[in-house]
């Protein structure tokens, strides 16, 4: 490969970058390199070479961006108001912002969130919404409980529920319906 160099720096090998910096930094780094080579390319391959390379760290950059992400659950209502009033004063959640389609969300912890969106015919769901991970689960099943939820009872061959709560493996859980019917769980890791 023919390659006319105006001026040249000594240029970090991508191999010395291993276990030291993120894929982000690894792009800026070959970005800058690319910039500070300043050359004029005669052949195609050096090109192709490049976009491949690139192609590649964009696309690790973009799922290292969604494992960092927070998540947004999102709950059909029938009742926006009632669903409000059960996420904030019995569940005890923090409101957060009302989104420009009307949507009241609720803050949850490590960047997680519970958006509540008006559903004419609520949801049609039979299995978990989405589960609150906690520390004790028998003392939170009793809290709730004084504010008048109901917990759902099970005797199936892989879950069976003693007080509220089954052991499965290395959690326990407890399920609960919100006033809109979705299913939503208390678990604890045992581990």
């Amino acid at each position: 490969m023919n390659v006319n160099v105006l001026r040249y720096e000594k240029l970090p090998v991508a191999g010395d970058f291993q276990g030291h910096f993120s894929s982000s930094s690894i792009i800026q780094l070959f970005n800058q390199a690319f910039v500070k080579l300043k050359c004029f390319y005669e052949t195609k391959p050096f090109v192709s070479s490049y976009h491949t390379v690139m192609k590649t760290f964009k696309k690790e950059q973009q799922m290292e961006t969604l494992a960092k992400a927070g998540i947004t659950v999102i709950l059909p209502v029938k009742d926006r108001e009632r669903a409000y009033r059960f996420y904030k004063e019995t569940l005890g959640l923090k409101p957060g912002k009302v989104t420009a389609e009307g949507n009241q969300t609720f803050e949850g912890g490590q960047g997680t969130r519970i958006s509540l969106l008006q559903k004419d015919e609520g949801t049609k769901a039979e299995h978990t919404a989405l589960t609150f991970q906690i520390k004790d689960i028998d003392k939170v099943v009793e809290q709730l409980q004084e504010k008048g939820i109901a917990f759902e009872d099970y005797d199936l061959p892989d879950i069976k529920t003693i007080n509220h709560i089954c052991t499965i493996g290395s959690e326990k859980a407890a399920w609960f319906k919100d006033p809109e019917g979705n299913i939503l769980c208390l678990h604890e890791n045992l581990s």
